[in-house]
């Protein structure tokens, strides 16, 4: 009895702006049953031992959802394939965009009466802005006007 192999052939076989689902090959398991998965993320900027999570699956899965995930952002995943021995290396990773949403309002709103037929607008981008925001539309409603 020996430790696992890592799984292989991991694939996005799903996404949204807020979850993902992973397949993955079973590896050998080392003449042991794999007990569970270990399916570790992260996004692609931050560090695997300090801002990676982690879910366990059942070892007779392969295919999982991740959930809790944030919009057009790119995450990392792997998987670690356990038995009565221990853990595997961690598989090859895999790489995912997650799905735009759209954004939030923006923020610090501000308006400048510059001239009795005009005014001059200005914000700050939305905190979350949920993917590429490609422009901004304004409405606008003259005081006292019945909506057209």
């Amino acid at each position: 009895t020996e430790h696992p192999q890592p799984p292989t052939r991991l694939k996005i076989v799903d996404k949204c702006s807020r979850s993902v689902d992973l397949s993955w090959t079973p590896p050998h398991d080392g003449n042991s049953p794999i007990t569970r998965y270990i399916i570790e993320y992260k996004p692609s900027k931050l560090n695997w031992y300090q801002d990676g999570e982690r879910i366990l699956v059942h070892g007779n899965q392969n295919i999982a959802a991740i959930f809790d995930l944030r919009p057009a952002t790119i995450y990392h995943l792997r998987i670690v394939a356990i038995n009565e021995m221990g853990e595997s290396v961690p598989s090859d990773t895999v790489t995912v965009i997650t799905s735009q949403e759209v954004p939030d309002s923006p923020t610090s709103v501000k308006a400048l009466v510059t001239s009795a037929e005009s005014i001059l607008l200005s914000w700050l981008p939305p905190d979350r802005p949920n993917g590429i925001i490609t422009q901004y539309t304004v409405y606008y409603k003259v005081h006292g006007k019945q909506d057209s």
